[in-house]
């Protein structure tokens, strides 16, 4: 299989089993533009991500000051980026290093999350944001095949090549009309940390109930602690939305030991 028309979007890209990317050999498709894939000297697991046809000399700029910008945020649950480059047709590329366990989005496609686990899944991915957080750097495209569980209800992280540096304006940003995007996330405006919260808000709206937020909002019952917890991280104004931080010490009490 040659490599896909430059003339496509990231997400109508797909690559097969086998095909290489840079030093890696693809395995299998995990979301649109997002595969596992392994490296040929030495059988290490990375996941791959394909950025759309945009200029890529910038894309690739992006990516070194991202990969230097992560070096800083040392915490075991935030997935490194270990290598970048560009396909022969054009399109930057990014690995990292992909950690044991499902991708949500996997999880996902076989069913929901029951409300426990769902209130692990936010407070353990909250935890790590708090830790991004604090070194004011913001992952800002948040999604479900960017979040890996394992035991203990341990999540790890990855997916942080588009990094934002909270409250700077990042240029070139793309612009993202996702369900999973804040309203703030317009790719010209300053966004911090809350814009996570949101992210994470929307995926375990869906995780909980099986459904988008902006398709129903009737399914969480507001007067309990999860379902107050997801209506404020869904808020569409970012002042009325918490920190991770207060994320996390609102659901300690319901947290299953």
């Amino acid at each position: 299989m040659g490599l896909p028309d430059r003339r496509r979007s990231a997400s109508e890209l797909q690559f097969d089993a086998g095909n290489r990317v840079g030093p890696y050999r693809v395995l299998r498709r995990v979301a649109p533009g997002c595969y596992d894939a392994e490296t040929l000297e030495s059988g290490l697991p990375v996941r791959i991500e394909i950025a759309g046809d945009d200029d890529a000399a910038l894309i690739d700029v992006r990516f070194s000051r991202a990969c230097a910008q992560l070096e800083r945020v040392d915490h075991p649950s935030i997935a490194r980026m270990v290598r970048h480059g560009v396909l022969s047709n054009g399109r930057p590329w990014v690995a990292c290093a992909r950690h044991p366990g499902p991708a949500l989005s996997d999880v996902l496609a076989e069913r929901r999350l029951l409300p426990h686990e769902t209130v692990a899944l936010i407070h353990s991915t909250a935890s790590v944001l708090v830790h991004a957080h604090r070194q004011d750097v913001v992952h800002g495209m948040l999604r479900p095949h960017h979040l890996t569980l394992s035991k203990g209800a341990k999540v790890t992280i990855s997916g942080w090549a588009w990094l934002r540096t909270s409250g700077i304006p990042a240029f070139g940003d793309p612009v993202s009309t996702s369900v999973y995007s804040p309203p703030e996330h317009d790719g010209t405006s300053a966004i911090d940390g809350r814009a996570d919260v949101y992210a994470l808000g929307a995926i375990a709206y869906r995780a909980l109930t099986g459904v988008f937020p902006d398709v129903s909002r009737d399914l969480i019952d507001p007067s309990e602690p999860l379902g107050a917890a997801l209506e404020n991280m869904l808020a569409p104004d970012v002042r009325d939305r918490a920190s991770a931080a207060a994320i996390v010490a609102d659901l300690a009490p319901l947290r299953v030991r």
